[in-house]
């Protein structure tokens, strides 16, 4: 009971989020039952105006979400059917470079590849191990 309880409140959460940087911009109220176009109308009456675009809005929802939703946000990015491109082409904002985990070495870039990279066998296709 208690862990519902958790849940639910957790999603609201998310919903307040969503409704207070203009996220629910997004959603086409037409295809939603009643009680949500009555929700997402109760949620447009709490977003902020000066929010910017909606792909602005979007990435200030999922950033203020938290890690794991701006990374399902970049997995929506990559999905064409997913997300139309007038929401925002560019996913970039949520790119960030890996920093490094060792110091570069004297003499050789950064990027180059690794000496013994030449001697690797070349990959091999396996086969599937699954019946049928």
């Amino acid at each position: 009971m208690i862990s519902s309880l958790f849940h639910l409140a957790r999603t609201a959460r998310v919903g307040f989020v969503l409704a207070r940087e203009g996220a629910l911009a997004l959603v086409d109220p037409s295809v939603l039952p009643p009680l949500a176009r009555g929700l997402i109308r109760i949620g447009r009456v709490i977003e902020r105006r000066e929010a910017g675009t909606s792909a602005t809005r979007l990435a200030a929802a999922l950033t203020r979400l938290g890690p794991s939703y701006v990374k399902f946000g970049q997995f929506l990015a990559t999905r064409p059917d997913v997300r139309p491109c007038r929401t925002g082409c560019r996913p970039s904002r949520w790119r960030r470079p890996a920093p490094s985990s060792r110091p570069p070495m004297a003499g050789r870039s950064s990027r180059s590849s690794p000496p013994s990279a030449s001697r690797w066998p070349p990959p091999r296709l396996l086969r599937s191990t699954a019946p049928g």
